[in-house]
């Protein structure tokens, strides 16, 4: 017996789709019920199908929390920019203009990554002011100028707050998957066997034009359609495809 052609990796990645419409279907159309019951569909074999689904569809270990911290960070420099901006720049206008307008030249507060943005530029100058490069003019002026912001609270701990809330805005850790890709390929074509094989008995079972749409088995008729249109198949003998009984 020839060995079953190997589906290819695009064919396999729209296999869940597929599965979880004619899960969904079968529970949805009690014609598929009765129909399929009688080929030997139980619970055990809706089971199997969630079980893959749920295995796919799984959080990566850390997301919750990575997606947490970033969120955190977001909400919190986008609650910070609006008022702070203002306030920093009110305290310089008194006294040191020529550090104010350097601060915010061309900078506004903002909302969700652009506020991040903001308040990573404002840092950077803030951090160019103490550094003097490129400003030794002004250096004895800037460094006054982050003295008094000091005084307002604008202190160095606070500006290194600042900055590890930019920085976990820009986490990056990948989160170890809990199914390898070698583990998703052979569940996918787990998946793929069982769709191919209850769909050809859903076809074989003869089931009304209304359960096969809902089993995704065929489309709806266009309007001035007479026949009914099921999914294509994929192309049999294109390398790496799947030949006849691919599910549809």
């Amino acid at each position: 017996m020839p060995a079953m052609t190997v589906p290819s990796r695009q064919t396999l990645d729209e296999v869940p789709a597929r599965a979880f419409k004619f899960v969904m279907g079968y529970a949805e159309s009690l014609a598929a019920r009765v129909a399929l019951a009688q080929k030997g569909f139980d619970a055990e074999e809706h089971a199997y199908a969630w079980s893959r689904l749920q295995q796919l569809g799984q959080m990566p270990n850390g997301q919750l929390e990575l997606d947490k911290v970033v969120r955190d960070a977001v909400l919190e420099i986008d609650n910070w920019d609006n008022p702070n901006f203002e306030a920093i720049r009110m305290c310089l206008e008194r006294g040191f203009g020529p550090q104010s307008a350097f601060l915010f030249e061309n900078l506004q507060p903002a909302e969700g990554s652009q506020a991040v943005l903001g308040v990573e530029t404002l840092l950077d100058r803030l951090d160019a002011l103490e550094s003097g490069v490129g400003r030794a003019e002004t250096h004895e002026a800037d460094l006054a100028a982050l003295a008094l912001l000091g005084k307002r609270g604008y202190t160095k701990a606070e500006l290194t707050r600042l900055r590890g809330l930019v920085k976990a805005t820009k986490a990056t850790a990948v989160p170890t998957p809990l199914v390898s890709d070698e583990q998703r390929v052979q569940i996918l074509l787990e998946l793929y066997q069982w769709l191919s094989d209850w769909s050809a008995q859903a076809r074989l079972a003869k089931l009304g034009r209304a359960s096969l749409i809902r089993l995704g088995l065929a489309k709806r008729r266009e309007r001035g359609e007479t026949d009914v249109v099921t999914e294509p198949p994929v192309t049999p003998g294109a390398p790496g495809t799947p030949g006849p009984g691919t599910p549809a």
